[in-house]
């Protein structure tokens, strides 16, 4: 972060990841302030950890959002019948049979970051959409009214298994569509962003036309 901002990025920063790159998102966001300016993640099949903790000694390895932290915007996909990755947490075989290392269930880590962000704790559940994954449907869950215009929504592919990152959802893929929908929510407080208005060209100016000189 330090290095693009040395080279003139001044935007908000985002985290994308994929399973365990999607661990990473969860963990840097958790720790997210003035050493990681963070303000959305993008994560996809992997969730939050119950336990431990922390998963080092250092002061931005904790696994969970704290108190104080900074509020994160968050989207989650995630597959219900993912085999590596359990949809209602756990273990996982990721863990190498460490049972220190718990995953909490998907919906438990939404709500985990729901009431770090201040938002509604039940959420608004909407059934029907399409998907090309698993039973080629999914259910959307929305938590509304969070603090300083984050979002945090978490989409159940049914069926899906551990590449449910890479779905398709009502025809707009996650990669990249609905994930740059989503930053551009986040750029604008929450809110679906203003499209432009078009510009309407004037009409051509025709040239003068002279009178006709008598003769």
């Amino acid at each position: 972060i330090e290095e693009v901002r040395s080279r003139g990025a001044l935007g908000n920063v985002y985290v994308i990841g994929n399973s365990n790159g999607a661990a990473l998102a969860h963990r840097l966001a958790s720790n997210a302030g003035i050493d990681l300016p963070v303000k959305g993640i993008v994560t996809k099949v992997t969730q939050l950890l119950a336990s431990p903790e922390r998963s080092g000694p250092g002061v931005l390895n904790y696994n969970q959002p704290s108190a104080g932290g900074l509020k994160i915007s968050v989207l989650n996909i995630m597959g219900t019948a993912d085999g590596l990755i359990p949809y209602e947490g756990g273990s996982s075989a990721v863990f190498g049979g460490d049972d220190n290392f718990q995953l909490m269930s998907s919906l438990d880590s939404m709500e985990t970051w729901a009431l770090h962000d201040g938002c509604d704790s039940n959420p608004e559940v909407t059934d029907g959409y399409t998907t090309d994954m698993g039973d080629f449907t999914a259910t959307k869950y929305k938590y509304n009214n969070c603090d300083a215009g984050t979002i945090v929504e978490h989409y159940a592919i049914h069926g899906g298994g551990h590449n449910a990152g890479g779905v398709t959802i009502d025809n707009v893929k996650v990669d990249y569509e609905m994930t740059y929908d989503f930053i551009r929510r986040c750029e604008a407080g929450g809110e679906a962003p203003t499209p432009p208005t078009p510009t309407v060209p004037s009409p051509p100016v025709s040239p003068p036309v002279e009178s006709p000189v008598a003769e």
